[in-house]
């Protein structure tokens, strides 16, 4: 299912032992959109794959995953077939997992005078 939640949050002041404290009324509103008929699953980041999807004329998105990856030898007329022309990204990450790159901050430079004696 798609569900649409909705958290609201109200600020409510409290007077305690003359000292004013705000204490936070959560509430939540759930909708059910609809369900949900194709779930893909990732082995890596999803951010870092590509799904191969054709629009159709009617600006419906359809997959075209069963029609480009090949589970089994095809013959000659899996590749004679019509098929939308599906082109692949130029490059892909080289990374496939999440990298901490520990940024260092710019070294600052300054110039301190010699002492000549």
């Amino acid at each position: 299912m798609l569900l649409k939640v909705k958290r609201r949050t109200k600020k409510k002041k409290k007077q305690l032992d003359g000292d004013e404290q705000i204490q936070p009324e959560v509430q939540f509103e759930m909708e059910i959109l609809g369900t949900v008929t194709t779930v893909y699953k990732f082995q890596g980041m999803s951010d870092f794959q590509y799904l191969a999807m054709h629009s159709g004329p009617d600006g419906k998105q359809t997959s075209m995953y069963d029609k480009v990856l090949m589970l089994k030898p095809e013959k000659e007329e899996f590749f004679n077939g019509e098929l939308p022309l599906y082109i692949p990204p130029p490059i892909f990450s080289r990374l496939d997992t999440p990298v901490d790159y520990f940024y260092r901050p710019d070294i600052q430079h300054r110039l301190v005078p010699f002492l000549i004696m």
